[in-house]
């Protein structure tokens, strides 16, 4: 043993140091197995030292030893692999000695009990890690089981808001919900037992004893009912299987159709006599103690109407695989899912409160039910276990693992949409948008790119809704002659309708300015018009464009549609340069070109929004940043709509003016953060809860890092206040 040797943090990698001098091909895989959870437990307590502050110069009683025994472990079992397993078998033999001893000679037993603690390996760790990770490693066996005989279910691709943290925002809320002032009575509860069958016949009479069992245990009414949701199988049938003790206190429902076990569990409940209401599925059972325990739970805690308690877990043949543990507190189910499920027991009139279970989410509208609930008072866990869950290939949880995971996901969904009185804004627009609706295309050209305009022009005229080009070109009167002879000529040459050509004079100005000319010509000509667009002289629009984005903005009574746009490099296929977000990611950066959105022109002119003429560069972003402000409500549509160029001063990463760019992007980003600070916390998760998620690819690491920043400028400027 070397005399330097560490006993602080550097303990894990002194091990680490020893294992590579010592170790021998023979030895390595015997000791390996055994010695990863001797490094990993070391490793933790070190990093724990140090995150606490603990540190220290001074080494703790007891450390040096523990590592020093540990190396001196490693070294015997590397030189000799057999070892552990000869030690094993003289303490088991040992450990059963003792037990036989007791009896017949109690003076041996303090020896052989002795010599069952000298071979018991957690004597190296400390007394706070002995038993919970001997505990965590059982289970973590015994869930590896499970995953290899069940299939590990995986997860749908997660949503968006989940990637941006909403479960840590939930979380926070579930966290402050307080207990309902008014005060429960402290007696007694009567308790009805629902139970909506189908299918699993070979489990239910297992389920019916355990019901007997319970309330054999308990002194308070109870009642059984039953819900038939099988047509296949008839009601003489299930009672049949129910003991006839138990007989006198069940109800079998059923009208011989198939309802959903939502629809099932809200027939049954509708029907119960009794004030609380505890929920068994069919192959499943209660442990004898569970309705005893609950009562006991129920009048410690009279306010409390939702209570939720441990689990066991069996197989098909009711042999028991694990008993559950709760790793997760209840108010983090947002995020982690379903974690006050079995045994569930809740007051009838909170049921009906709420509506009772949520049909649209059949399959997972307990999940729905505990968070609508959460929300409103805490739920009370009960720290025994008093249900157990059978596993089998029949059963939702396995046999519909991806189908429940997307479910869930809709759940947290509407549960986010619902946070908010108002989850989407109103649509400023008031009119109603016609089953044709006509569209000013405002297209802006300096008169340099003819072909180009050229194409542009052919791609407005090619859409399927009347939308008319106003071409504005913006420089001096020989340009604009120039410009207007030219389109004129090529209108006559074709018989198409004239495009209308307006003169944006001052040349000083930016580039806003002419896209204010087009406004102005809007103003005149409003009765004209429904919708609104842009191009520069070198985008087009993809056929669709607008019927597409004007179904959008009818669908989901919008004021403004948006797209996908593909850039078009010099050489090379078209590709997708930013991808589709919800609007509200406008706050921490643009990703909605000029090209690709389409808005209702009564809401453009009451708004009063008009273009910064000061910027040359970011004024379409500055644009829609006014949009957002206005209240504008703004809706994807997951598709690729129009294509532009990657040939402009705004499309290089090094402009032509640097200078000034920054004083845009400063000027922008100001007014971003001004939005922010106005923007509701509650629009901002519902917006991303309603975005179209599934209908595009993945979310990229960049995409989700955008939406973060923009949550965290309404977080910072809001205090996170939801």
């Amino acid at each position: 043993m070397s005399k330097d040797h560490p006993s602080n943090l550097e303990g894990y990698d002194y091990l680490q140091r020893i294992l590579s001098q010592r170790m021998n091909e023979n030895a390595l895989k015997e000791a390996k197995n055994s010695l990863d959870v001797d490094f990993e437990i070391v490793g933790y307590e070190a990093i724990d030292r140090q995150s606490s502050g603990t540190n220290r110069q001074v080494e703790r009683k007891g450390e040096r030893p523990r590592v020093e025994m540990l190396e001196i472990e490693l070294t015997r079992i590397l030189r000799r692999p057999w070892k552990p397993l000869l030690e094993t078998f003289k303490r088991k033999l040992a450990f059963a000695g003792a037990a036989i001893a007791k009896h017949v000679a109690p003076g041996k037993v303090g020896g052989l009990q002795r010599s069952v603690k000298k071979r018991n390996p957690d004597r190296f760790l400390s007394a706070s890690t002995k038993f919970d990770d001997r505990g965590s490693r059982k289970y973590r066996r015994q869930s590896k089981k499970m995953i290899q005989k069940f299939g590990d279910p995986g997860l749908s691709a997660m949503p968006l808001h989940m990637h941006v943290g909403s479960g840590s925002v939930v979380q926070q809320m579930l966290a402050a919900v307080r207990v309902p002032e008014t005060a429960g009575a402290r007696t007694n509860a009567s308790f009805s037992v629902v139970t909506p069958f189908h299918t699993h016949v070979a489990y239910f009479e297992t389920c019916a004893q355990s019901v007997l069992a319970t309330l054999e245990y308990c002194k308070q009414p109870v009642e059984w009912v039953i819900f038939n949701d099988d047509p296949n199988v008839a009601d003489d049938d299930l009672r049949a299987l129910i003991p006839e003790k138990l007989l006198a206190q069940t109800t079998i429902l059923s009208d011989g159709q198939n309802h959903g076990i939502a629809g099932a569990q809200n027939l049954a409940i509708a029907s119960a006599r009794h004030s609380w209401i505890v929920l068994l599925d069919c192959d499943d059972a209660l442990e004898p103690q569970a309705l005893p325990t609950l009562n006991s739970e129920i009048i410690k805690a009279p306010r409390c109407r939702y209570f939720t308690s441990l689990m066991i877990d069996m197989d098909k043949n009711g042999k028991q695989i694990r008993q559950r543990k709760r790793e997760h507190a209840l108010t983090n189910m947002f995020d982690k899912g379903m974690l006050a499920g079995h045994m569930v027991a809740f007051r009838k009139d909170l049921f009906e409160e709420l509506g009772g279970f949520d049909t649209r989410f059949a399959g997972v509208q307990d999940f729905d039910f505990a968070l609508r609930t959460a929300i409103r008072e805490p739920i009370k866990g009960i720290d025994q276990y008093l249900y157990r869950y059978r596993w089998h290939h029949q059963t939702q949880s396995v046999g519909k693992s991806s189908w429940q995971e997307t479910r869930s996901y809709a759940v947290r969904a509407q549960f986010l949409r619902n946070l908010s009185e108002q989850p989407c804004p109103p649509a400023i627009s008031t009119k109603r948008l016609p089953h044709a609706p006509t569209a000013l295309c405002v297209i802006r050209t300096q008169g340099n790119r003819m072909e180009l305009l050229d194409e542009t022009i052919a791609s407005v005229r090619s859409q399927s809704i009347a939308m008319t080009p106003c071409v504005i070109v913006h420089g001096d009167q020989d340009k604009f002659g120039f410009v207007s002879r030219r389109l004129a000529a090529a209108d006559k040459k074709s018989g198409s309708s004239p495009v209308v050509v307006l003169h944006a004079d001052e040349v000083e100005k930016r580039r806003g300015y002419p896209c204010n000319v087009g406004l102005d010509y809007l103003c005149e000509n409003q009765s004209k018009y429904d919708l609104l667009c842009f191009l520069d002289d070198d985008d087009h629009y993809l056929p669709g464009f607008g019927e597409r984005l004007a179904n959008v903005l009818r669908d989901r009574s919008a004021d403004f549609a948006f797209g996908i746009s593909n850039a078009l490099p010099v050489s090379g296929e078209p590709f997708v340069q930013h991808g589709l977000r919800p609007a509200v990611g406008l706050l921490a950066g643009n990703f909605i070109t000029f090209n690709s959105f389409i808005v209702r022109t009564d809401a453009i002119l009451n708004s009063g929004i008009r273009f910064d003429e000061t910027i040359h560069y970011m004024e379409d972003y500055d644009f829609l940043l006014k949009m957002l402000q206005a209240g504008f409500r703004m809706e994807p549509l997951p598709e690729a709509v129009c294509e532009y160029r990657l040939i402009g001063d705004g499309n290089a990463e090094i402009k032509q003016d640097e200078p000034h760019f920054k004083v845009c992007q400063t000027k922008v980003k100001n007014r971003a953060k001004a939005i922010a600070t106005r923007f509701p916390a509650k629009r901002f998760w519902a917006e991303l809860a309603s975005f179209p998620g599934v209908q595009r690819p993945p979310f990229e690491e960049e995409e989700i890092i955008h939406m973060q920043i923009a949550w965290e400028l309404i977080r910072k400027s809001q205090k996170g206040a939801l």
